[in-house]
């Protein structure tokens, strides 16, 4: 389950899970507006609340969301959800793993340079 949280106060849902939430969540992350207004971004599973707040002091600042699958004996299982952070020339990733002993999230933070493609953008 993603939150994201505005600054007019709301929080909106998003399950992944589910197809027709996880296009309206990739659709509204491609509207510039909407994501002006985004204070953060969080991975809620199994009652832990991962957060990833918007990082200040940044011009661009877009995000995108996926699904981890994975393919065993040709069938694919989802096994985490991932929040990713484009900040001018850096990559911030929050990767929450389902089901996983013990209960894992992961991290990472990488200089891209200048993003050159963005597949949420339109045009």
């Amino acid at each position: 389950m993603i939150k994201v949280n505005k600054k007019d106060g709301l929080t909106l849902s998003f399950d992944l899970e589910n197809d027709k939430e996880f296009s309206a969540l990739s659709e509204k992350l491609q509207d510039g507006k909407f994501l002006d207004s985004v204070t953060g971004m969080n991975c809620l599973f199994n009652t832990f609340w991962h957060a990833l707040t918007t990082p200040k002091n940044f011009h661009s600042i877009r995000y995108n969301v996926e699904k981890v699958k994975l393919v065993k004996n040709g069938i694919e299982k989802t096994i985490g959800e991932k929040i990713i952070c484009h900040a001018d020339n850096v990559r911030l990733t929050l990767l929450v793993y389902y089901n996983v002993r013990p209960k894992m999230a992961r991290i990472e933070l990488k200089k891209v340079g200048k993003q050159r493609f963005i597949p949420t953008k339109k045009g």
